[in-house]
């Protein structure tokens, strides 16, 4: 009987370029915090449950829209949490074809169905709030060629905030600090875009709080 391990999935050895639809149910993208429009520097996590196997040494592709920005390639910072390898990783950004590919991002052999979670920052978020789509792709790197395995096409949601207010402090303004007794407070906060005449900041307190 012979045991053979790391079997490199049939779609990499016939070099079938029609790759597997990843479950756009079991996958999503979201801003981890979120931030409004115009923002540079955003975090963006991703969640991948893939189809086939990715031999040892496979990467992936993600296919960036042009509104959001990417700086240059070292402004952006990859953390992989599940299923993928940062620490063996590179990126390279190719403007032109608005790819951003994630080299070594599979030192070892992944098999499918497996969840993949990372998070990539750097990014400047679109101008508006309209939503956009980042692709995504995982390819096998074989010594006769490089071979496309799964991708997810338009369903990784990405949509910044307008109007995003962040609350940078909130603290009492007399010396009223008994339990349960009224008390003023201040709140200290800084948003994204002009808060225009007649409209309004809703905040949000926790349970502990009797709001009148």
């Amino acid at each position: 009987m012979y045991i053979i391990e790391n079997v490199v999935s049939p779609i990499a050895v016939l070099g079938n370029t029609t790759p597997a639809t990843i479950d756009a149910s079991k996958s999503f993208a979201k801003m981890q915090p979120e931030a409004g429009v115009g923002i540079a520097g955003v975090n963006y996590y991703f969640e991948i449950t893939t189809v086939n196997d990715i031999p040892k040494g496979g990467y992936f592709v993600l296919i960036i829209p042009t509104a959001i920005g990417v700086p240059s390639v070292g402004s952006l910072t990859l953390k992989c949490s599940l299923g993928c390898n940062s620490g063996a990783a590179t990126m390279a950004w190719d403007s032109s074809k608005r790819e951003l590919r994630v080299n070594s991002g599979f030192p070892t052999y992944l098999s499918g169905n497996s969840l993949i979670t990372f998070d990539i920052s750097g990014f400047t978020n679109p101008s508006t709030s309209d939503p956009v789509t980042i692709d995504f792709q995982t390819y096998a790197a074989l010594s006769n060629g490089n071979y496309i395995i799964d991708q997810l096409i338009g369903d990784l949601e990405i949509k910044a905030t307008q109007g995003f207010c962040t609350v940078n402090e909130i603290f009492p303004t007399d010396d009223n600090r008994i339990y349960a007794i009224p008390g003023n407070y201040t709140v200290d906060m800084s948003c994204v875009s002009t808060i225009e005449p007649l409209h309004g900041v809703r905040l949000t307190f926790p349970e502990e709080f009797y709001v009148v």
